[in-house]
């Protein structure tokens, strides 16, 4: 498998990964073969680029350091968070509050996969890869959010950090762009 710019992609090329959607559905399954047609509507929805399979790179598949499950439940819990950022005047004290749980459930949720996800070894190829992802332009505000996050998460966990210092710097990561909301 290689990840390829989409206008290097033609008809009957085969996908090395699932294509999902910004909630977490498959859009494209695992080894569909490419069409004119997907190739364009893939385009018009903002991909720029697209795990193809390849023969010469069979031996290798890209793990990806978060379950797709956390990166779905993740990005529903932030863009709820900006909402409420965007929206109001001023948060009240209970918005403050429940910010503060959910935003601390993610982060929970991505040092938790970390830790039983990726080996010491993977560090370097899976820091490395966490911005290789499949992702339309306008997701690239979330998707850059839970990049950081997981390059702070991961170096704060090399370093011995405590958890209550992980967490820390995991939410100064993952909202570290929030006046740019």
């Amino acid at each position: 498998m290689r990840l390829i710019p989409i206008s290097m992609v033609h008809p009957g090329m085969r996908l090395g990964k699932p294509i999902m959607s910004e909630e977490g559905q498959t859009l494209l399954g695992y080894q569909i073969e490419l069409s004119q047609g997907l190739i364009n509507k893939l385009k018009q929805m903002g991909y720029q680029q697209l795990y193809i399979e390849d023969s010469r790179t069979d031996d290798i598949y890209i793990e990806d350091a978060l379950r797709a499950e956390t990166r779905t439940v993740v990005r529903s819990q932030l863009i709820r968070i900006f909402e409420t950022l965007q929206s109001s005047k001023g948060l009240t004290a209970g918005d403050r509050n429940t910010f503060s749980k959910t935003a601390l459930q993610c982060i929970e949720q991505v040092n938790d996969d970390l830790r039983l996800h990726v080996r010491p070894a993977d560090d370097t190829i899976m820091l490395m890869l966490m911005n290789r992802s499949t992702f339309s332009v306008h997701e690239h505000f979330f998707q850059n959010a839970l990049n950081v996050c997981v390059y702070a998460s991961r170096i704060g966990m090399i370093e011995g950090y405590s958890r209550e210092d992980l967490e820390v710097l995991s939410l100064g990561a993952m909202f570290h762009d929030i006046g740019n909301t």
